[in-house]
């Protein structure tokens, strides 16, 4: 994957704040992916199954898919956002993409504003796609299969003390995705891809907004056809979320898929698409497509002969996306005192004095995918 073929990055205006977005496919109807808890639309291309997921979703609408803010690419914020925020922001990429109705495919609390925003606007959604939703996150007697207040207050705690190390972001795959467990590159990419879609104290303070979701009133108001998907043993939001939202929604229809994996470009992706496919409308099998993992710049070859080690060659190649030296640091898990003795390391060694000009040393000789 070469950074041209990468969709670019646009910016929706929300509230004040810059709501990073990306458009691929030219399909005859619209689909907007309201992600889940934490992403990042730059990381998310490093990924060969993401990729491979997106296109698949592309290859029958224009996707739209976004950061929603505070996490990624958009502008961070001071306190949480409302519901209503998130929906302004929501509504503001669609502007801003051209898109006056779409299909909404949401994904875990994703699937939260979804619900919210067709009943808010549901002349603006041709259907509501809702994979392993969550209606209500704490649990109380009339709703026993939520998890208690104490388990989100501790994941919380968590998050401000551990996130991103690598020894969370191994249990956190293990619990997403089992399918990838023990997969070390896909760990290593999974825990730059949390690191750099939000800081510890906003993945904490998400955390503690998520604990508060509670839409079921909304349920038997959405007036869209609406299809509802999970994984029958999804350990990260179970079945019984999603039957409760199918049996609560009028007309709605439930698909309950094997695979244990939660993240939806994960496992048995093939069939998740298929199902989003035939709910559009599109007649015909989708294949998802996994190219060979590799990473999208490498400068190696030059790096060697230069002397540069490895963790050089890799610090320059994320100089290289235009990170800076705090998202390298962030994105490696140094601090940025190593990050700039790695850069001085490899400016001596090339014979150089800039960021730019050891990279354009390097450039001639590097291995796009």
């Amino acid at each position: 994957m070469t950074v041209a073929d990468r969709p670019v990055t646009r910016y929706a205006r929300s509230g004040g704040l810059n709501i990073a977005f990306h458009v691929l496919g030219d399909g005859p109807s619209d689909l907007v992916f309201v992600p889940g808890f934490v992403t990042n639309l730059e990381i998310a291309w490093d990924w060969p199954a993401l990729v491979a997921f997106r296109r698949a979703l592309a290859s029958f609408s224009r996707l739209i898919v976004f950061d929603k803010r505070g996490t990624g690419l958009s502008d961070r914020v001071k306190e949480m956002p409302t519901t209503e925020e998130r929906m302004d922001d929501l509504r503001a990429v669609m502007d801003d993409a051209g898109s006056e109705r779409a299909a909404v495919l949401g994904v875990s609390e994703g699937a939260t504003l979804a619900i919210a925003f067709a009943v808010a606007y549901p002349e603006r959604v041709s259907s509501l796609i809702l994979y392993a939703p969550l209606p209500k996150a704490s649990r109380t007697p009339d709703y026993p299969w939520a998890e208690p207040q104490e388990w989100w207050d501790a994941v919380a705690e968590r998050f401000e003390h551990s996130w991103g190390s690598p020894e969370y972001m191994a249990a956190d795959v293990a619990w997403r995705a089992p399918s990838e467990a023990g997969n070390a590159a896909f760990v290593e990419w999974w825990s730059v891809y949390r690191r750099l879609g939000a800081s510890p104290g906003a993945a904490a303070d998400l955390a503690r907004l998520n604990a508060a979701i509670d839409v079921r009133a909304l349920l038997p108001q959405v007036r869209v056809p609406t299809l509802v998907v999970v994984r029958e043993r999804d350990q990260v939001i179970s079945a019984e979320h999603a039957r409760y939202v199918a049996e609560r929604v009028p007309g709605a229809q439930y698909v309950e898929l094997p695979g244990e994996d939660h993240l939806p470009f994960a496992g048995d992706a093939e069939t998740l698409v298929n199902a989003v496919a035939q709910m559009m409308g599109h007649d015909g099998h989708v294949a998802v497509m996994v190219a060979e993992h590799n990473p999208e710049v490498r400068f190696s070859e030059t790096g060697a002969e230069a002397g540069l080690s490895a963790r050089e060659c890799e610090v320059l190649r994320w100089v290289a996306r235009g990170l800076t030296n705090a998202e390298i640091a962030a994105a490696l898990y140094v601090s940025e005192s190593t990050v700039r003795k790695h850069l001085q390391n490899a400016y001596r060694k090339l014979d150089v004095a800039t960021r730019t000009a050891a990279v354009a040393r390097l450039q001639d000789s590097r291995i796009r995918e």
